[in-house]
């Protein structure tokens, strides 16, 4: 069978290598943006990837199911990693280029990887890392935890303002999330706790912040949360959530979907100004 490639083009596309059992090293020229969704998908013997230095983006489950691959480095620039791109990987380390940035992280793109999956930003000049934390050089936004099969509690330090895209999404095992006192926080990103199974508690400060698309989805631990000064929910934001009560008196905007499938939501406060979207409470018990 095939066992190694090297790629030509802009992109390559949704599982054109899925299942490609013997494929063990790809090698990718350098005019390739786009790498499609499951486009090596349990390609099980795959060991190596070079990408190139025009890499924008990792599909979702691009590399699910690569049970070999270990290392990967990812080059210059500005990059999106969809949701489940590593996932049920054998991903030890990702590395950081000196100019890499992250600027979208899906859901669970960890999810099912080795246990501590290791992020190294030793050449990055746009990231540090504390402890199990990716941060940029400021520390105002939390850009990752890294994945681990012991964290059941964190606590967000008080100089955070943002929490990026993703942040806590590879964490199946997290339970509880605090805020340091004087908690700056004004921005949940996309997905940031999306997938986070057995959430039970995230006390967000008394902020006013602003939660976006997919934030909570699929938290289907998290009963309760106080929301009264959220200024703004994204889409689907807690879609899927096990949320009970929502006071959103302060939030001009519930966007499309945001409770969507929150079967166990029964009680919400909406602000008389605010802007709902499609589908913004249905399937739930309101």
């Amino acid at each position: 069978g095939l066992t190694s490639i090297t790629v030509y083009g802009d992109s390559i596309a949704d599982e054109a290598f899925k299942n490609c059992e013997d494929l063990k090293t790809v090698v990718i020229a350098n005019d390739l943006t786009t790498l499609g969704k499951s486009a090596f998908q349990d390609c099980k013997r795959l060991e190596s990837f070079t990408a190139n230095a025009t890499l924008e983006e990792i599909g979702a489950g691009a590399f699910l199911g690569c049970k070999k691959l270990t290392n990967v480095q990812l080059p210059d620039g500005a990059i999106r990693i969809g949701d489940d791109a590593f996932a049920n990987s054998g991903l030890t380390t990702l590395k950081l280029s000196a100019n890499t940035e992250l600027i979208y992280l899906g859901i669970s793109i960890f999810r099912g990887a080795k246990a501590d999956v290791n992020v190294d930003v030793s050449l990055s000049t746009l990231y540090i890392k504390d402890g199990n934390t990716v941060y940029n050089n400021d520390k105002d936004t939390l850009v990752l935890v890294l994945p681990s099969s012991l964290l059941t509690t964190y606590t967000v330090g008080a100089e955070v303002e943002e929490i990026g895209s993703g942040a806590f999404s590879s964490l199946n095992k997290l339970k509880t999330v605090y805020f340091e006192n004087n908690s700056a926080l004004k921005y949940i990103g996309e997905n940031a706790f999306a997938g986070c199974i057995a959430l039970n508690l995230c006390d967000i400060p008394a902020n006013e912040i602003t939660v976006s698309d997919y934030a909570f989805y699929s938290t289907n631990a998290l009963k309760a949360m106080d929301l009264s000064n959220v200024i703004s929910v994204g889409a689907y934001a807690f879609s899927e959530s096990a949320i009970k009560e929502a006071d959103l008196s302060s939030a001009t905007l519930v966007d499309e979907g945001a409770f969507y499938a929150a079967l166990s939501l029964s009680n919400v406060v909406i602000n008389e100004n605010a802007v709902l979207g499609d589908y913004a409470f249905a399937e739930s018990n309101v």
